[in-house]
């Protein structure tokens, strides 16, 4: 039990490390940049989704298909393979409708 218990606690520290050294590396950043001039930015785009319009299945279907074929290491599943299976997911667009509130 006593493994145990020092097992729990240097994963505890483990993670106080981690935090620390989050820490001071947000505080590393930040003095570095911290006498860079601000940029001029003239305008900014505002963007807003405001309205929600329902889709169907096969909109969602061609949107799928017409993606590029672009996957990286963060993705949970290849590109490739969600376009295979493409006709087997559409159908859950009314899932995500759903979820929203907005189409009942």
């Amino acid at each position: 039990m006593g493994e145990e218990n020092n097992q729990n606690n240097h994963g505890t520290h483990c993670a106080d490390d981690f935090a620390q050294f989050f820490a001071d590396k947000v505080d590393s950043v930040r003095q570095s940049i911290s006498t860079t001039p601000k940029q001029d930015i003239p305008t900014t785009a505002s963007h807003s989704m405001d309205a929600w319009g329902p889709v169907t299945a096969s909109e969602v279907e061609k949107m799928i298909g017409d993606a590029p074929n672009k996957t990286c290491n963060m993705d949970p599943a290849p590109t490739w393979l969600i376009k295979e299976f493409r006709r087997v997911l559409s159908p859950y667009s009314s899932m995500f409708h759903s979820s929203l509130g907005v189409f009942q």
